[in-house]
């Protein structure tokens, strides 16, 4: 081998041994890289998997409050309508409950609230128990003047008193509704007790 091919040789050798130093240093810093990507995504994964699970929990909170309002106000509405049938079968019924108590109801509206010139408006219902007999003799007893209208009022049973400046209503169902008032908390206690 000559100079000249020993020089080449030398130069090819150094530069060969320079390509595979740098390529060693180029694979120690990738795969140093490389570690440290990895690193950082599994940082990145766990927190995001830390928040999710924070978010779902929250989540799941929000829902099972939202759920227990709903079950809650499901159970407040199944009450008022039970409480409203009460009360609505009160109404309804309250001339077959009172019997011959339910003519000396009438009457002692009559006697509370009736004024001279009244015009007495009843219900279809009470057709055959408030009469014009009984509504006149009423009236000589009060000793005021009572006209019964020949028109049916819209309304189960009870009263309402015409005047020329307002009318008195007298209605079952106005009676039962402050009866409701009065006694709605009384009633919800007696059907609910133990619930």
């Amino acid at each position: 081998m000559t100079g000249q091919e020993n020089i080449i040789k030398k130069i090819t050798d150094d530069a060969e041994a320079i390509a595979a130093e740098i390529r060693s240093d180029t694979q120690a810093k990738t795969e140093t890289m490389y570690a440290e990507a990895e690193k950082k995504c599994d940082e990145m994964r766990a927190e995001a998997t830390a928040r999710i699970a924070s978010r779902t929990a929250e989540i799941q909170r929000s829902r099972e409050t939202v759920a227990d309002l709903d079950i809650k106000k499901q159970l407040l509405g199944m009450r008022r309508e039970l409480i409203d049938e009460v009360f609505d079968g009160v109404a309804g019924s309250l001339r077959n409950i009172l019997g011959d108590d339910y003519i000396r109801l009438i009457s002692a509206m009559l006697r509370s609230a009736a004024e001279d010139g009244d015009v007495l408006v009843i219900s279809a219902n009470d057709a055959d128990i408030i009469t014009d007999e009984f509504v006149q003799k009423t009236a000589r007893e009060m000793g005021i003047k009572l006209t019964l209208d020949p028109e049916y009022g819209d309304f189960a049973g009870g009263i309402v008193l015409r005047s020329a400046g307002y009318d008195k209503n007298l209605t079952i169902e106005v009676e039962t509704e402050t009866l409701r008032e009065e006694m709605e908390t009384k009633v919800a206690e007696l059907l609910f007790a133990g619930l």
